[in-house]
This record gives structure tokens, C-alpha cells and sequence, in this order.
């Protein structure tokens, strides 16, 4: 508990006056936030992600994976926000990845019940529209699934696509499913938004990334979102 001030008693004094002293003025704690994912979330830079609250990052490249993580944080974090169902997708069907999620959800509550949690949901993929398709699938699914449950929210990354499909700018090439510069840009942004609304921290006002031409796709930068930046900055 901060203390203001201490008031102590001179008991020498006939006139019972109090001296007050003051004390260190000690900084309320910022609220921190545990972002576990897959390779997508490597480029994030946590320490830019915001200025209003601290975070770090864990790789977890499966569900498994993820709950062993959850298990071992060394507190419970403010906001936990997990992105970890693009590997999931890839060797389960549409309904197990739910299922699995909804568990991870489950035990994530038991294991810390006032944390908010945040469901990154699947970017797209160009890798094969099957697992592209799959992906919207899970996040119809997940949000049907959870929409009772007021401990979660969640991250719709959709604005890396047009009419369903990758936007070539935000999904590497070289493999179809890993973001790119500006991909990473965007998801990052994405989780930022997310997490300011949990936190009731202020809105940010979305742009259009100049000379995003062609299908005229908007995608949030949120403030001083420029590239050189990687598409968001602390503020």
C-alpha cells in the first residue's frame, strides 16, 4: 500500500502538535500482460507494444505446450493472451481445435480465475485454402462456442484478408503462413486493441496504410503506426 505520509506524535512537545514527514512516493504498478503463441508472435516487440502496460512473450508452438507455459508463470499476469492455433489447425479437425481451446480456456480459469483472456484467432494462410477456410471456420466456432463467457475476448485478425482471402503484403511467401514485416505489424496492432479494451484504455483511431491500392484493403496501424516503425509504438 502506497503511504502519503506519516504523521508522528512529539511527545517532548506540551503543545501535542504533530511533525509530518514525508515519505517515498512510490509509483503505482503498471498492469502486465503474458502474450504464449506460436513462431507469429517472434517479431513482436513487447516492449513497444505500449506504454500503458508491460508484457512478455513465451513461444509455444502447440496447445501442450502453451498449458505447460500457463503453469509456469511466475505470477498471474493482468491479460493473458494466447495465440496458439495456427499449428493446432494443420493436423486437427475444425471441431478438436475448438474442443482443445475451450479446455485451455478451462484450465487457464482454474489456474488464475481473474485473469482476462485474449483468443488471438488464426491469420490467414496462402499456403492452402483448405487450411485458409479451416482457420475461419475455428474462429466462427470458437467465438459461438464462448460467447457466455465474460473472462474472454477476442483478437480477430481478419483484416490480413480480403473476401477471405491472404493479402499477399502481411503472409510470407517463401511458406504461406508466416507473417511478414508488416504482417507482424498488424497482429501486433490487433493484440494492442484487444488489450486496451480490457484495460479501458483509450481508443486509437484507424488509418489507411498509404498506398494500400488494388483491392483497397484498410488495415489498423493505430498511432504512429509508419513502417519504419513496425507498425506501432509505445504510447
Amino acid at each position: 500500500m502506497e503511504i502519503l505520509s506519516l504523521k508522528i506524535h512529539d511527545s517532548r512537545d506540551d503543545r501535542s502538535e504533530f511533525q509530518q514527514v514525508p515519505t517515498r512516493n512510490l509509483k503505482q504498478r503498471k498492469p502486465h500482460v503474458t502474450i504464449i503463441g506460436t513462431s507469429n508472435i517472434k517479431g513482436i516487440q513487447a516492449e513497444k507494444l505500449s506504454n500503458h502496460f508491460t508484457t512478455d512473450k513465451i513461444t509455444a508452438f502447440t496447445l501442450e505446450e502453451t498449458a505447460t507455459e500457463i503453469k509456469q508463470l511466475a505470477q498471474a499476469p493482468s491479460v493473458l493472451v494466447l495465440h496458439s492455433l495456427s499449428n493446432e489447425l494443420r493436423t486437427k479437425e475444425a471441431k478438436d481445435c475448438v474442443e482443445n481451446m475451450s479446455t485451455m480456456v478451462n484450465f487457464t480459469q482454474d489456474e488464475y480465475p481473474d485473469t482476462p483472456i485474449v483468443i488471438s484467432l488464426p491469420t490467414p494462410r496462402k499456403d492452402s485454402d483448405e487450411l485458409n477456410f479451416k482457420g475461419q471456420m475455428i474462429s466462427l466456432m470458437l467465438k459461438e462456442r464462448l460467447r457466455t463467457n465474460r473472462n474472454v475476448s477476442f483478437c480477430d485478425n481478419s483484416n490480413m484478408s480480403y473476401k477471405g482471402e491472404a493479402l499477399p503484403r502481411f503472409i510470407d511467401d517463401k511458406d504461406g503462413f508466416h507473417l511478414t514485416p508488416n504482417g507482424t505489424a498488424v497482429l501486433a496492432s490487433n493484440i494492442r486493441d484487444s488489450i486496451d479494451n480490457i484495460l479501458d484504455l483509450p481508443k486509437r483511431v484507424p488509418r489507411k496504410q498509404n498506398g494500400n491500392r488494388g483491392r483497397g484493403n484498410p488495415y489498423y496501424r493505430g498511432r504512429g503506426g509508419g513502417r519504419g516503425r513496425g507498425g506501432y509504438r509505445r504510447d
